[in-house]
């Protein structure tokens, strides 16, 4: 239990620090800013997926959806696109659909049928208010 509470607060800890990458949308003028600033980004989503990965919750929707670090990745990408690219109650909702065993199901489940904007405004809708649990009651 006490354990658990730990890997809880490390995982929160590093989504935060994440997020707070992949949430600066601050504008840079210069080329060399704009390329670090890009770096920065994709190394924070391969950070946020390798959390995702690392998190023993979410081995077996990773295994029931067969989930690879690529699929995750354009699923970040089209999650952002769509609209959960911002920040609700604290949570950047694109990296944080991803590693919450709750979410990531929702976005891998294709029997609901729900994509693009519609997903987004599910999980957008999901953090603002606070939900624990599925997504979909």
């Amino acid at each position: 239990m006490v354990f658990g509470i730990f890997r809880s607060i490390k995982k929160s800890t590093k989504l935060v620090k994440i997020s707070r990458v992949l949430s600066d949308v601050s504008m840079d003028f210069d080329m060399n800013s704009m390329f670090k600033k890009s770096r920065e980004k994709e190394k924070a989503i391969d950070d946020l997926i390798e959390l995702a990965f690392e998190d023993k919750n979410n081995q077996p929707i990773i295994k029931k959806y067969k989930i690879t670090k690529k699929l995750m990745k354009k699923k970040y990408h089209d999650l952002s696109v769509n609209g959960a690219g911002q920040v609700v109650k604290n949570h950047w909702v694109a990296a944080s659909a991803l590693v919450y065993p709750q979410t990531l199901s929702f976005v891998f489940d294709k029997k609901h049928k729900i994509k693009g904007q519609k997903m987004a405004f599910f999980l957008i809708d999901y953090f603002e208010q606070n939900r624990v649990g599925p997504v979909l009651d």
